[in-house]
């Protein structure tokens, strides 16, 4: 049934996909609770198109760049810890809307340290610094906020909080 289904969390479905009404659409044959585990999942889970080590090491570039040695030592001891830099290396960016994908986070976090730069040019009055680590720091909460073992979902704390307040 479709209650115990709902327990299991993971299901494998055989179907056939069919157009409705210029929609697209499911015609479902079976539906089966899997054992499928997150390892598993992360391979059918939409990802970023670009290295993640790549992005991330042009984080820290850019972060090297910043003036403020307090700034820089913050970024340091927060990227020191494996755990974090992990779930920050998968996290998306949001459950549903942009970067809603598997290393999304760190796509927009970077993209968004690149249109900085560009911001900085033509208003260069603007403390870089700030600029560079408000790119940065404005949505680290999502680290925390989602959760992606079995799709995206807003963790407890998430919910309650949100990223701002995380």
């Amino acid at each position: 049934t479709f209650a115990e289904l709902r327990q299991v969390g993971v299901v494998a479905i055989t179907a056939l996909v069919d157009e409705w009404r210029g929609a697209t659409q499911l015609k479902i044959h079976s539906m089966r609770p899997t054992e499928a585990g997150p390892e598993q999942l992360r391979e059918l889970v939409a990802r970023t198109p670009f290295d993640v080590e790549e992005l991330f090491s042009e984080l820290l570039e850019t972060l090297r760049t910043l003036d403020s040695p307090w700034l820089r030592e913050m970024f340091e001891v927060a990227f020191a810890d494996a755990d974090f830099v992990a779930r920050l290396k998968e996290s998306p960016a949001a459950s549903s809307y942009h970067h809603s994908y598997l290393g999304g986070l760190l796509e927009h976090i970077v993209s968004l340290l690149r249109v900085s730069e560009q911001l900085l040019r033509a208003y260069p009055r603007l403390n870089r610094d700030l600029v560079l680590a408000g790119a940065v720091l404005h949505d680290i909460g999502k680290v925390e906020e989602l959760a992606w073992d079995k799709g995206f979902r807003y963790t407890t704390r998430g919910q309650l909080l949100g990223h701002i307040a995380i």
